[in-house]
């Protein structure tokens, strides 16, 4: 529609490198890596993230004073691995190869995976070299995570040692809810066109169908966490997006006004930040 290619790269492909040595999640940021050195810009989306918005331009995003942007998600304190916009250049490739070999650097506990290793991999990295100084209780908590709770209060610890920067030369991340992407499912699968372009979370696994009706009702006292709703009633007829002229059907009763899905966010970011606060008071037992 907007005559942007879509690469969906499969890892052999590149054969030439030895990437079996790496595990899936690490293995995909070093194949992005080499697509940087025949494209100038990559945005790099996980399997479940999708648009919803197609009247939306990457370019609204795209910094080119920096080489590489991420952004916070929505429903914690963590900086999102799972998708980020990148400009072609020595340092970003050199990023992003070096992260995926700091696999190796896991600790042997509820380590996180790429999302407990891109905290330490962003301090070690382009943070204030006196600022890892002040980590080493969160490597602490890392090393003897045993849960979820543990892993997120070493993510929280990593981002109170950064402080309020954002900013790191040729890396930015964006703010809570400024980026081109949220999940889904923190808004019960409503959102604003107004607002909203990329959707993330959209698992086959999580997808429900359930009809209106009676047991529409039930379905939000039953649900999982991550269930989600189609924002389309009918599947896109792919062969139609090169041309542009792709109907989009809406489920319109998912579509709320932006200042509606602005005052949930609102209400949702007040409880993850007293939430993030309250974690923060066990790191004494790390100590």
């Amino acid at each position: 529609m907007h005559n942007y290619p879509l690469r969906l790269v499969m890892g052999n492909e590149f054969t030439q490198y030895n990437l079996q040595s790496f595990k899936f999640v690490f293995r995909r940021h070093c194949i992005v890596s080499f697509i940087l050195e025949t494209t100038e810009w990559v945005l790099f989306m996980d399997a479940d993230i999708g648009v919803v918005n197609p009247t939306r331009l990457i370019e609204e995003y795209m910094d080119t004073k920096y080489d590489i942007t991420f952004y916070d998600r929505f429903c914690n304190w963590e900086v999102a691995i799972g998708s980020y916009i990148v400009r072609s250049s020595p340092f970003s490739r050199k990023f992003l190869l070096n992260f995926a070999n700091f696999e190796s650097q896991l600790p042997q506990s509820f380590h996180g995976t790429e999302n407990g290793a891109f905290h330490a991999y962003i301090l070690e990295t382009i943070a204030p070299y006196e600022s890892r100084n002040d980590a080493e209780v969160c490597y602490s908590i890392w090393e003897q995570s045993q849960n979820y709770d543990d892993l997120y209060l070493y993510e929280a610890c990593i981002r109170l040692v950064l402080g309020s920067k954002r900013i790191f030369d040729k890396v930015q991340i964006l703010r809570k809810g400024t980026a081109w992407v949220r999940d889904i499912w923190i808004t019960g699968s409503q959102w604003s066109f107004d607002r909203d372009f990329m959707l993330h979370g959209m698992k086959e696994s999580d997808r429900s169908m359930i009809p209106d009706g009676f047991f529409s009702k039930l379905r939000y006292i039953f649900k999982p966490r991550f269930t989600w709703y189609p924002p389309l009633t009918n599947d896109l007829d792919m062969t139609h997006c090169s041309t542009g002229d792709v109907k989009w059907q809406y489920d319109m009763r998912f579509q709320i006004p932006q200042s509606a899905i602005e005052k949930r966010l609102y209400v949702l970011s007040r409880q993850i930040e007293r939430k993030r606060w309250r974690l923060l008071g066990q790191m004494k037992k790390f100590l």
